[in-house]
């Protein structure tokens, strides 16, 4: 099997595959279940795995089980993004968020549920974490692995479109996620309007 990049460099490949395999159970239930014990318990039955295991890599619910679905999305999505990127920077994060939203969508009641889950206090902290997380790869992906001043602040832009569109996709009723589409297409538009100024302003001429 091949390692993703969401896999514990420490973890065994046949565990981060059942891991894998465990999230897209929990995918099928968490809309009814939530992202407790009962999810993670019927993920265990349809695949007919060893409990005691299932538990030790999901040992805190619903923070691992979130943690571990945020990581598989991100790879998902950087995997497609291997074979379908196109040349520039903002396109590349445009469509590699839109095929995230769209690949998921089946899951959307799931992904809600996650979404409320990660807004108890408890959980703030790796809210935040998962969302820079995301806009890391994504930035990546495209291109950029620059550790500059920028490096932070493209990501903190990104997290925070991320963040604004979230909810837009979660409770879109358009065809074909239209909604979540212009509206992700005129956040990202006012990020590159930001970056024509500071590039007048500065001098910088770089394409961000």
């Amino acid at each position: 099997m091949q390692r993703r990049s969401h896999h514990p460099p420490h973890m065994s490949a046949n565990h981060a595959e059942l891991a894998d395999k465990i999230i897209e159970r929990v995918l099928h239930h968490a809309g009814n279940d939530g992202w407790g014990a009962d999810a993670l318990a019927h993920a265990i039955s349809d695949l007919a795995c060893d409990e005691n295991l299932a538990h030790v890599l999901f040992p805190d619910v619903p923070k691992s089980l979130l943690i571990w679905a945020s990581g598989y999305g991100d790879s998902v999505m950087v995997e497609w993004l291997q074979d379908n990127k196109p040349e520039k920077i903002t396109a590349t994060i445009f469509t590699g968020l839109m095929f995230r939203y769209r690949h998921f969508e089946p899951h959307r009641a799931a992904l809600r549920r996650a979404a409320a889950a990660l807004t108890d206090p408890a959980h703030v902290i790796s809210a935040g974490e998962l969302t820079w997380a995301t806009a890391d790869k994504l930035w990546r992906a495209a291109g950029d692995d620059a550790n500059d001043f920028n490096h932070y602040t493209k990501r903190i832009l990104l997290s925070g479109i991320i963040a604004a569109t979230l909810p837009v996709y979660l409770h879109d009723a358009s065809e074909n996620l239209t909604e979540t589409e212009n509206f992700l297409r005129h956040r990202l538009d006012d990020v590159k309007i930001i970056n024509q100024l500071k590039a007048k302003i500065f001098g910088n001429k770089k394409n961000a």
